[in-house]
């Protein structure tokens, strides 16, 4: 298995009537289709740099496809003031999604999102070229979501099953989705237990080979 060339990369984010804001990601070289993995937001503890992202970045990367993580405006070393609203945060991963098309020549894209960035990323799917899309321990259920019409697997840790309050809204608002699900050995949403299981996962679903 060859060694990772991970690099840092700034994404820039055109606002009306101003400078661009950049966004500050990191880019792992592959094979196209790539992997954008999107945060949650700012007022979730959003970070790049959590374990859970890194191992999916990680994942497609050994599977020999490019991916690229990144924190939303105000987050780490990304410019701009920290926000919630999820319009902008979609706008966010929009361009992240282009600089990673641009990067590997190809036009489709997959997307993965933890926590509230999983919504996000389901609306990043319906209005992007997105091949499938990976949910993985979603919060704060919304009101509604856009159907998209590509593969969709949920994956959850054992220990958040028992919360049924979340639970039953979450299976009824992806119901139309028909969504593949994976349950993971651990206690939380961290995944800390189950990180390698995390990754065997994402790999099959995104039909990765094993890179070189």
């Amino acid at each position: 298995m060859g060694q990772l060339l991970e690099r840092p990369v700034l994404i820039p984010r055109p606002t009306p009537g101003g400078r661009p804001v950049c966004l500050d990601g990191i880019y792992l070289r592959g094979a196209g289709p790539g992997l954008v993995v999107i945060p949650p937001l700012a007022g979730h503890g959003g970070s790049m740099h959590s374990p859970v992202l890194n191992e999916l970045a990680y994942a497609a990367a050994y599977g020999g496809q490019a991916s690229l993580r990144f924190d939303f405006r105000g987050v780490g070393a990304s410019e701009g003031e920290p926000s919630d609203d999820r319009a902008l945060a979609l706008s966010d991963a929009a361009a992240a999604a282009e600089f990673l098309q641009e990067s590997t020549g190809e036009q489709g894209v997959a997307v993965a999102g933890y926590g509230s960035g999983a919504w996000i990323a389901l609306a990043l799917a319906a209005q992007l070229p997105v091949t499938r899309v990976l949910l993985v321990s979603p919060l704060e259920t919304p009101s509604e979501i856009t159907r998209v019409e590509v593969p969709v697997l949920l994956v959850q840790a054992s220990g958040e099953l028992g919360d049924v309050a979340v639970q039953r809204p979450l299976a009824d608002l992806l119901e139309p989705l028909e969504p593949l699900r994976e349950v993971i050995d651990a206690e939380s949403r961290a995944l800390r237990e189950g990180l390698g299981h995390l990754a065997r996962i994402t790999r099959r679903f995104l039909g990765a080979q094993p890179a070189p």
